[in-house]
Order: C-alpha cells, then sequence, then structure tokens
C-alpha cells in the first residue's frame, strides 16, 4: 500500500491532472490534462500519458544524492568570482518568466507577455554589457530568437556573442540579421 501511495503522489495519469495541480507539477502537465478532458468528450481522441509530479523530482533528488552534491557545491561557491566563468548563458524564458513575474504556459495571459517585453530587453542588455565588461561572452537559448527574427536582430545590435536556433528557423533569421546588420561586430551575432 505505502508503494502504491507513493506512486499516486510521483505519477499522475494526465487525465486526472487539471489546473489546479500545477503548484504538484507542471503547466504544461495541467494543460494536456485539461485538454484530454475538453476534447474527448467532443470525440477528439487525445493519447493519455503520465505527469511526473513535484514530488517525484524531490524524491529522486534526495534519493540519488544529488540534492546533497548540489547543496555542497553551492555551499562553497564565490558568486562574485568570475574568473572561472568562460561566459555565460541566458535562458530567455526562464529570465522573461523572472522579469515579467509571470509564467509562460499559462495561456490565458501569453499574448500580454514575451520576450520583447522592453523590461526584459533592458535586463539582457544589462547582462550583455556587465559580462562584456568582465572581458566574458554572452549567448542565449530559448525560443524567442528562433520564433521572432526581429528579436534575433535586435540581440545583435545589443551586442550578443551566439544564439541557439531551432533549424528551421536558422535560414529566416540569418537571412533577417543580414538585412539589418550587414556588418555585425567581430565575434558577435553566431548562431547555434
Amino acid at each position: 500500500m505505502k508503494a502504491r501511495e507513493e506512486t499516486r503522489r510521483c505519477v499522475l495519469p494526465l487525465a486526472e491532472v487539471t489546473l489546479a495541480d500545477v503548484s504538484t507539477g507542471s503547466s504544461k502537465n495541467a494543460s494536456l490534462g485539461e485538454m484530454i478532458r475538453e476534447l474527448s468528450p467532443l470525440g477528439v481522441r487525445v493519447p493519455g500519458g503520465f505527469a511526473p509530479t513535484a514530488e517525484a523530482f524531490r524524491l529522486h533528488l534526495e534519493r540519488a544524492g544529488i540534492e546533497k552534491r548540489v547543496c555542497g557545491a553551492v555551499a562553497v561557491l564565490d558568486i562574485h568570482d568570475t574568473r572561472a566563468f568562460y561566459g555565460l548563458s541566458i535562458g530567455s524564458n526562464d529570465l522573461t518568466q523572472l522579469t515579467l513575474g509571470v509564467d509562460r504556459d499559462w495561456g490565458l495571459l501569453t499574448h500580454l507577455f514575451g520576450e520583447r517585453d522592453p523590461g526584459v530587453r533592458k535586463t539582457i542588455e544589462q547582462v550583455i554589457t556587465a559580462a562584456h565588461r568582465k572581458g566574458r561572452k554572452v549567448g542565449i537559448c530559448g525560443e524567442a530568437p528562433s520564433n521572432y527574427p526581429d528579436f534575433a536582430t535586435w540581440l545583435v545590435s545589443a551586442g550578443i556573442d551566439s544564439m541557439s536556433l531551432n533549424p528551421d528557423a536558422r535560414l529566416c533569421v540569418a537571412t533577417a540579421i543580414a538585412r539589418t546588420a550587414p556588418v555585425a561586430k567581430s565575434g558577435t551575432g553566431g548562431m547555434a
């Protein structure tokens, strides 16, 4: 019985996950659960599945000893010593959520915010400036440069050193950058 209860705390059938379960799992899983419940009665066949919970993640960290290793590494980390860092990578999705205090997976609000928000752009510029002042390179990952070529061109003008792109967006983004920034700064604008 105990193993069954633990499994229930760690894995939920998607069809049972609702938006009220966001705190125990993820908003993506909650959205999938809502989709299954809303579309199934309409005759749309949606494959089922399972959603790992936050509890499953915590148990894994604890049982694998990862939590203690991470806490130990963080405890001795000197966050003011940047000499060991070659560069920084900005996660545009996380940065957007933290800067604006929103959950990007909450579909009802996504039209109200995004990586192109002036506050997010200002934060990115500040990171680039501070890193370059220390002689460090800055890259960016996330969907924004692939989804919005104008954002990618803005990143190049802001001095980004590299950006990751979805394979199907590389040509479009490279063309947009070439049109708007024909002479990029040396060492900037690399695309992965």
